[in-house]
């Protein structure tokens, strides 16, 4: 009897301590987003994760916490995550991503410049990134987004339908600020259908295809003027492909 007794200790030491149970998983939170107030926020709506004490959200790394089912995000961020918790247990996270797409360079021409084949005029595509097109190619015009204009006024840039390339009333305002980096969100007022581009400025793109004013089937953008030598114009862009969302939130 007495050489059972170190084996009964070691049992009940694996079942008290070696054998302990791991804390519960959590379900990642079944998450829907919807942009409000103009573009200025998202509303996160999520479904109760069983077992679940709360939600933490993160907004760019920065955790705030809930123990209701839905949450306004109203600071313009890149990244934002959102996870169950119970205790010190955390499920794996819902993750949206609401940085906009850069597109480092892009040469466009004035109106104005002898050559046909120049770019005159840019859109972008479905991924976000600017591509230009010729206005000589008027296959091309549905794409467009904005052209740019020298003929007998300094370099402008001007909506589509301003000279009926298509219908889309899409506008610009110049931004208090020559650093890309530090528009964090496009404005709300003062856009309009031609501006004159001054060479280091930063500009809000509003693009409205369906010419009714704010919606969420409106995308926004940031442009900084780089370059303007005779008709050539660099450009910097940044996309916003959420659509109705102005936040534009680059690195």
């Amino acid at each position: 009897m007495k050489r059972l007794i170190p084996y009964l200790v070691i049992f009940i030491t694996i079942v008290f301590i070696g054998g302990s149970c791991p804390p519960p998983s959590l379900e990642k939170p079944s998450v829907t987003y919807q942009v409000i107030e103009t573009g200025a926020k998202i509303r996160f709506t999520w479904t109760k994760v069983d077992g679940a004490d709360g939600y933490y959200i993160y907004i760019d790394g920065t955790k705030k916490s809930t123990k209701e089912l839905t949450y306004d995000v109203d600071t313009p961020a890149k990244e934002i995550k959102i996870t169950a918790y119970a205790g010190s247990t955390e499920s794996d996270p819902y993750i949206l991503n609401t940085a906009p797409v850069t597109t480092a360079t892009l040469t466009v021409y004035g109106r104005g410049d002898p050559s046909p084949d120049h770019p005159s005029a840019f859109g972008f595509t479905t991924d976000g990134t600017a591509v230009t097109y010729a206005l000589a190619n008027q296959a091309d015009w549905p794409k467009i987004d904005y052209y740019l204009d020298d003929v007998g006024q300094p370099m402008t840039i001007c909506s589509p339908n301003v000279r009926n390339y298509n219908t889309e009333d899409n506008s610009t305002r110049e931004e208090a600020t020559t650093d890309f980096d530090a528009l964090k969100i496009a404005g709300t007022t003062d856009y309009l259908n031609q501006k004159p581009l001054t060479v280091g400025a930063v500009y809000s793109l509003w693009i409205d295809p369906n010419a009714n004013g704010w919606d969420t089937q409106d995308n926004f953008a940031k442009v900084k003027v780089e370059e303007i030598t005779g008709h050539k114009v660099v450009l910097k862009l940044a996309y916003q492909k959420i659509e109705g969302l102005r936040w534009l939130v680059t690195p």
